[in-house]
């Protein structure tokens, strides 16, 4: 399983995802993208396993508002062109995700968050995780919300809590 995340270095392709996702695909590994702009809508075209966009990514990428039934329909869309998973994360709000179709919900605990940095890059890694390890759809998604949470409810971007995940 690799995870492209985050912003490209400079001086790199818009593509540069989207080649590096088929790379790896090609040798039958999974592709989890975390991005936005030019680099999410390339990388969108090689049609990784899960895509992962917080809510704002996914006003830029596809113009439409923020609504349950517009976030689903274009969710749907991926799945239909070979996406798999397709997650728009969105805060306090939660999560919606859409596996072939299926609709799930996640909404996260009511929390005090003390620097919400970093916590789609810890909601991925948990998703990711709990994937590899053959974990339920729903359980996986509960576990990265929770990572995530424990994520914001710390100082430093990356520090979660075992405590905190377990509540």
């Amino acid at each position: 399983m690799f995870i492209f995340s985050g912003s490209l270095p400079l001086g790199l392709s818009p593509d540069t995802y989207q080649e590096c996702i088929r790379i790896v695909q090609s040798r039958g590994a999974q592709a989890m993208l975390d991005t936005g702009g030019e680099p999410l809508k390339s990388g969108l075209k090689a049609q990784p396993f899960v895509v992962k966009l917080n809510i704002q990514e996914f006003i830029s990428v596809t113009g439409c508002p923020p609504r349950d039934d517009e976030i689903l329909s274009v969710l749907r869309q991926w799945n239909q062109r070979g996406i798999r998973l397709a997650i728009i994360t969105m805060g306090e709000r939660g999560t919606w995700a859409s596996l072939e179709g299926k609709a799930y919900r996640i909404n996260p605990p009511s929390i005090r968050a003390v620097n919400p940095v970093g916590s789609g890059d810890a909601f991925l890694a948990g998703l990711g995780a709990a994937i590899y390890d053959g974990t339920d759809l729903y359980e996986a998604l509960t576990q990265a919300t929770a990572i995530a949470s424990s994520n914001a409810l710390h100082a430093r971007a990356g520090e979660i809590s075992p405590k905190h995940i377990e509540q």
